[in-house]
């Protein structure tokens, strides 16, 4: 019978993951590794560098947990807000979404990290405007996930929830 962990993520809802063997542990080490990296360089400011880990660490984390892990979903969301502060506000929208996706799936959406990726998907559109925020989504096409029929309605949801927002804050402004 083999051993599980009781990792962050399997407390948090999602399956035990099976007790990794000898080469697993380094390449999870190595996601790690190249993640706290890109936490490194963008607490630097070194934006393009914090990038590349991210990257690096998204491809490594893919492979060895799975496309739809909340560890992947932190990294996207990471990587949203690097390339905000870099001001690339398409590829920012589209590592917010597939995050949020990713924490909606695994972690539902009234934890706290999908409100933090929801928050900063909101803060996005609402500093870029819901006219150019229409044009990324034409330009990119639908949500990059797996399932179409489920990211077609978690993004009509997720979508629905920051178009209330920006319209709650416009009434607040306006008053």
């Amino acid at each position: 019978m083999k051993k599980t962990t009781m990792s962050r993520c399997a407390k948090q809802n999602v399956a035990p993951m099976p007790m990794p063997t000898g080469i697993q542990r380094i390449k999870q080490a190595s996601a790690l590794s190249l993640y706290s990296k890109g936490v490194k360089f963008a607490k630097q400011r070194r934006w393009d560098d914090a990038i590349n880990m991210y990257h690096s660490a998204l491809a490594l984390q893919r492979k060895i947990f799975g496309l739809d892990h909340p560890i992947t979903a932190r990294t996207l969301n990471e990587l949203g807000v690097v390339l905000v502060l870099k001001g690339d506000d398409a590829a920012a929208v589209k590592a917010f979404e597939e995050a949020l996706y990713i924490r909606e799936l695994n972690l539902g959406s009234g934890h706290k990290d999908t409100a933090e990726t929801l928050t900063n998907l909101f803060m996005v559109i609402r500093r870029i405007g819901e006219h150019k925020f229409t044009e990324i989504k034409s330009a990119s096409g639908s949500v990059t996930i797996r399932s179409k029929r489920t990211a077609k309605s978690s993004f009509q949801m997720s979508f629905a929830n920051v178009v209330n927002l920006v319209s709650m804050q416009k009434m607040d402004t306006s008053k």
